[in-house]
């Protein structure tokens, strides 16, 4: 799954930058842990299937909707240099702000459309998420 989406940052986007590449292979994996995750069994020690260590406490810290930032936690990303780290580090909020963007749009439990005026908005505030404005979080 990761490789397969490097792959197609590299051959779509001709992303050949290697903190971002690794970057986005640590938030893709994490993105799946989460996921799977949400549709099992959230975060619970008793389970194979557990969150790491460094998971667990970043959650009891931060709480649930910190949930995306701390699927990094005790990764491996930090292995790979300061700027891999930042990448997936604003990757991640950017997904929390989606996935908050996503519950407050919806209507009747369905995803609504945006008049031009939220529309822009919405895409500000999510750019805004992104501290310093690097791109490769996107």
């Amino acid at each position: 799954g990761a490789a397969d989406f490097c792959s197609i940052l590299v051959h779509s986007l001709e992303m050949t930058d290697a903190p971002a590449l690794c970057a986005a292979a640590f938030h893709y994996s994490s993105l799946v842990a989460v996921r799977e995750r949400d549709l099992d069994i959230h975060c619970d020690a008793s389970d194979n299937n557990s969150c790491s260590l460094e998971e667990e406490e970043c959650l009891r810290q931060a709480g649930s909707d910190a949930k995306y930032l701390c699927a990094l936690a005790g990764s491996g990303v930090e292995n790979f240099g300061t700027h891999a780290v930042k990448i997936a580090l604003d990757a991640a909020r950017l997904k929390s702000m989606e996935t908050l963007a996503a519950t407050v749009v919806r209507k009747n439990g369905k995803l609504g459309s945006l008049n031009k005026s939220d529309a822009r908005n919405l895409r500000s505030l999510l750019l805004t998420v992104n501290e310093e404005g690097d791109w490769r979080a996107l």
